[in-house]
């Protein structure tokens, strides 16, 4: 059994990591449900005291509106243009780094903006316009020639 476990000691430790962090996850989002939750009683007392013939519970739910970072075509404009200067193919997180510079963003927004660089370049790659070199973590873009 501890041969087992021996060789199976990153893999343990990066599943165990994982783990934490998702827990640390779920904590965060079953406060800010908690504190939604709170508005959202105090929105319904506003109508009620308003309105006391209103049943609040009984409107209809709306999505949230997508917060939109970019304007048409500027992150896709900007991925191009860094790949252009790039000595060579970049890995997805210095791509993601040279986009947040660029646009003036703080490295606190990396991780809402990560996933929609990989977006554009995915979509990029679709398009003929940049070539992925790898898969997953270690995924290299560069420029179609």
């Amino acid at each position: 059994m501890e041969k087992q476990t021996r060789g199976n000691k990153y893999a343990l430790a990066a599943l165990k990591r994982q783990r934490a962090e998702m827990a640390g996850k779920i904590v965060e989002l079953k406060k800010k449900l908690e504190w939604a939750e709170n508005q959202l009683v105090h929105l319904d007392g506003t109508l009620k005291l308003l309105d006391p013939t209103s049943e609040p519970s009984q409107l209809p739910t709306a999505r949230p509106k997508r917060m939109k970072l970019f304007k048409q075509g500027e992150l896709s404009g900007t991925l191009i243009d860094v790949l252009r200067k790039a000595e060579g193919p970049l890995l997805t997180d210095e791509l993601a780094t040279s986009v947040l510079r660029k646009l003036g963003y703080e490295d606190e927004a990396r991780p809402a903006m990560t996933p929609r660089i990989r977006s554009s370049l995915l979509y990029l790659c679709g398009k003929d316009r940049v070539t992925r070199l790898h898969r997953g973590r270690k995924a290299m873009w560069k420029l179609d020639e």
